[in-house]
């Protein structure tokens, strides 16, 4: 089985084994919520350490704005969602995947696509 965790300083996320995961939490006494805040991939402790640079902004991407699931998006949909938006910031703002665009046009608002989130009843899709 594989587990994934969010660097903190890259927002990479970090695939590894059941078994090197099962090792990171217990150097945090089995406590997942603090082994997730306090995460730092190797990448992330060259990044803090000054050995290599930071990239400026990860460009592929992005949080939708509705239920916080990340997705991945193309250089051309980036291109014209800030053709449409202006800049980059208010993109991220105002993104919404292409799932929650779908529930809207068939009639939920955000507040029954969040709590359809925190249900479970969401549909999964790998495409956003």
């Amino acid at each position: 089985m594989t587990m994934k965790l969010r660097c903190n300083i890259t927002q990479n996320i970090i695939y590894m084994t059941k078994k090197r995961y099962t090792r990171l939490l217990a150097k945090y006494n089995g406590d997942e919520e603090a082994l997730r805040s306090n995460y730092i991939s190797l990448r992330g402790k060259k990044v803090r350490d000054g050995i290599i640079e930071m990239p400026e902004k990860i460009t592929n991407r992005i949080k939708c704005s509705v239920t916080g699931h990340w997705c991945y998006i193309t250089k051309a949909r980036i291109a014209a969602g800030i053709a449409k938006y202006g800049s980059w910031e208010t993109l991220c703002a105002n993104y919404k995947s292409r799932v929650t665009k779908r529930l809207l046009k068939s009639g939920k608002t955000e507040d029954e696509i969040k709590q359809m989130v925190i249900d479970g009843t969401y549909p999964s899709s790998h495409k956003c």
